[in-house]
């Protein structure tokens, strides 16, 4: 007995002396890199983009095909094709790029079918220049066509009854600012459409807190903040993108002076490669959609009756075209290529190219063709690009005029169409065909 209480005593010792003792060292790190984990999207993205980029949330009310991620075999073929067209990579020799990086997205839905039929980096947020001005004219027709209908604020009879084409006969009026916001790209109008909403402020903001669990917001909204409320609640975009400010060149007063959007105060660095030498860091972009977000503006008015007074409206105003572009844009003559219609604003600036709206194509069939929305088949086309602001003449716009055309004759004077089909037109083709 005494020998085993010995034995015992002595083996908590041993115990005792080995805790007390320097620590086990862990294990060594390994130096085998990690396995990269794929995104759970099957959406490819073009090769080398900066992961940098942060998520935005989506407005999960938004449960329609437009929002899915899963991409048919269709989709991701077409968008490899398109991808291998642009020509992306980051070789460098002798100074210059191989093929030059774009930070580009593109977004083509089928609203015929209901199915994505091209999806590139179609979350990612890009600058959207003028483009902004189509959905911006949603916003006004919508809310004047609420303040309409519940009669909180009657709005001239000329917005409804007058035909567009007259909409520019009084210096000074909403419809002359709103007409020349699509007609003129004219930015000082577009400010003065966003201040005129926003003489309406509080019946506004109920309208767009209604159909939401949210509490009105404690400080009133200003013209920036209510058209990104309009535009989560109401057309379903993502949070912490959208319109930071309005600020239209060489005026000293307009409406929107001075407002800022601080939630979607993010800037974003175009740091890709362009000729192997890297975008400078100074200048950002803060003024930011996705190209998803800006089809889902298109998706919203095209879901809307036909006989609606805001889809019509904003048909035919979309349908004008810009007055200074001679040549018309791309989706317009993709539009006139098929023998169809162009509802869409484009935009350009110091590093933008964008191109955004719907096409509608007659049907084939001369016996059932009408002037009804069932008798023509619907795409909403996305094209988005950015480049560095000082490079001129902009390498991005031909790229994406060769997407649409094949080949880019724009600096010839000549006209883009009777040239070779580019890949976007093969790709409604091949729709329609099926």
């Amino acid at each position: 007995m005494m020998f085993f209480r010995k034995t015992l005593a002595m083996l908590i010792l041993m115990i005792v002396i080995v805790s007390c003792g320097d620590p086990i060292a862990p294990p060594a790190e390994s130096t085998t890199p990690l396995p990269v984990v794929s995104s759970p999207s099957p959406i490819p993205s073009i090769p080398n983009t900066p992961v940098s980029t942060p998520v935005f949330t989506v407005n999960s009310a938004s449960s329609i095909p437009i929002m899915s991620h899963e991409l048919s075999a269709k989709a991701i073929n077409n968008n490899n094709e398109i991808v291998a067209k642009i020509g992306v990579n980051d070789k460098c020799e002798n100074g210059l790029a191989e093929n030059l990086r774009y930070e580009i997205g593109i977004f083509i839905y089928d609203l015929t079918k209901n199915e994505i039929l091209v999806a590139i980096q179609p979350d990612k947020p890009l600058g959207f220049a003028s483009a902004i001005k189509g959905p911006i004219l949603i916003y006004y027709l919508d809310t004047m066509n609420y303040l309409d209908s519940s009669d909180i604020g009657k709005q001239p009879e000329d917005i409804w009854s007058l035909p567009v084409t007259e909409w520019d006969h009084e210096q000074g009026s909403i419809e002359t600012s709103v007409y020349k916001m699509i007609r003129l790209s004219d930015n000082l109008a577009t400010s003065r459409v966003l201040g005129y909403v926003n003489q309406f402020n509080p019946q506004v903001t109920e309208y767009i807190y209604s159909g939401t669990k949210q509490s009105l917001p404690e400080q009133q909204l200003n013209s920036i903040e209510l058209f990104n409320e309009w535009s989560t609640n109401i057309i379903g975009t993502s949070t912490n993108a959208g319109l930071y400010k309005w600020e239209p060149w060489g005026y000293e007063d307009y409406p929107t002076k001075g407002e800022l959007d601080e939630s979607t105060n993010y800037c974003y660095y175009n740091d890709y490669y362009l000729n192997c030498i890297i975008f400078p860091k100074e200048y950002c972009i803060k003024n930011l959609l996705s190209p998803r977000d800006m089809a889902k503006y298109y998706f919203w008015m095209y879901s809307k009756d036909p006989g609606d007074p805001v889809r019509i409206k904003a048909y035919d105003l979309l349908s004008l075209g810009y007055e200074y572009n001679e040549y018309g844009s791309n989706l317009h003559f993709l539009a006139k290529e098929f023998g169809g219609r162009y509802i869409s604003k484009e935009g350009g600036d110091s590093g933008i190219e964008v191109e955004a709206g719907i096409i509608e194509i007659p049907d084939d069939n001369p016996a059932e063709s009408t002037e009804s929305s069932e008798s023509k088949h619907a795409f909403i086309i996305i094209t988005m690009a950015t480049y560095p602001h000082d490079l001129d003449p902009s390498p991005t716009a031909h790229k994406l005029r060769e997407l649409y055309w094949g080949i880019d004759n724009y600096d010839t004077g000549e006209s883009w169409v009777g040239g070779d089909n580019g890949i976007i037109e093969q790709i409604l083709t091949q729709a329609l065909q099926e």
